[in-house]
C-alpha cells in the first residue's frame, strides 16, 4: 500500500467518528446505524449492543427530551491493511434532559456530561468503510452523572 492509499483510508475512517457525533446529536439514528457493519458491537462503557439492529433499537429508544452534543477530537487512525484499521477518538459529551418536549433555543448546562474516548475497529466491505466495533470509555464525569451512569450499568 502506498502513502496515498494509506491517507485515503485514514480520511475515510476519520469521517466516521464525526458522522456518528452529528447523527446521534441530530437524532439521525438510521444514518448512524448505517455507519456500522451488520455484526458490529457498540460497547457503551461496559454495556455492549451486539449487531446493527440492537444499536438501532437502542438509538430509537433515546428520550425525545434529551439534547446532546458530542465534540470529537484527537482522532488517530492506524491502518492495519487495505480493509482494516483501528482508531482512537476523544469525546466530550454535553447532555440536557428536559422535563417536557418544549422547543428550546438555549439550554443551561454545568459543563460536560462526560469526557472520554472511543476505541474503534474499522472494516472496509464492498468499498465502504464502517465501524466493526466501537467501545466508549468514560474517563471524566460530573459527580451527578457518575451516580446516574453507575445505576444504569448495574
Amino acid at each position: 500500500m502506498n502513502l496515498a492509499q494509506r491517507r485515503a483510508i485514514e480520511a475515510e475512517c476519520a469521517r466516521l467518528p464525526t458522522a456518528y457525533a452529528v447523527f446521534i446529536d441530530f437524532r439521525r439514528f438510521d444514518e448512524l446505524c448505517d455507519l456500522f457493519t451488520e455484526g458490529a458491537v457498540l460497547n457503551l462503557d461496559g454495556w455492549p449492543l451486539e449487531g446493527r439492529e440492537a444499536i438501532r433499537t437502542y438509538m430509537h429508544s433515546r428520550p425525545k427530551t434529551r439534547t446532546t452534543r458530542h465534540a470529537v477530537s484527537n482522532i488517530l487512525i492506524e491502518v492495519q491493511d487495505e480493509t482494516r484499521a483501528i482508531g482512537t477518538t476523544y469525546v466530550t459529551s454535553y447532555r440536557f434532559d428536559a422535563a417536557d418536549e418544549k422547543p428550546r433555543n438555549r439550554i443551561p448546562f454545568d459543563g460536560p456530561f462526560f469526557m472520554g474516548n472511543y476505541q474503534d475497529e474499522y472494516i472496509c466491505q464492498d468499498g465502504v468503510w464502517r465501524f466493526a466495533g466501537r467501545k466508549i470509555d468514560a474517563v471524566f464525569m460530573r459527580p451527578a452523572a457518575y451516580d446516574v451512569w453507575n445505576e444504569i450499568l448495574r
